[in-house]
């Protein structure tokens, strides 16, 4: 997954340019596509915290940050944060 181009140049971080995000937005991308391929829980995930640096995360953030990072907005079907 480290070593596969992923185009995010249409996708949109969702938080200001002033916002201090503290998680990479291309490495939460790149972890929730390993999470998609593999089926792994948000839980299981936050376990696996040598998957941080492959995809340029200083950590695996924990399941309540990555359930609410990638919940689903009805109405529009774009990822919120």
């Amino acid at each position: 997954m480290s070593e596969v181009t992923i185009y995010t140049e249409h996708l949109e971080d969702g938080y200001p340019d002033w916002h201090p995000a503290s998680d990479s937005f291309r490495g939460m991308i790149r972890l929730f596509t390993y999470r998609e391929i593999t089926g792994d829980s948000y839980r299981t995930l936050e376990t696996y915290q040598e998957l941080a640096e492959p995809f340029g995360l200083d950590h695996v953030p924990d399941e309540a940050v990555l359930s609410r990072a990638w919940r689903t907005d009805s109405t529009t079907g774009s990822a919120s944060t």
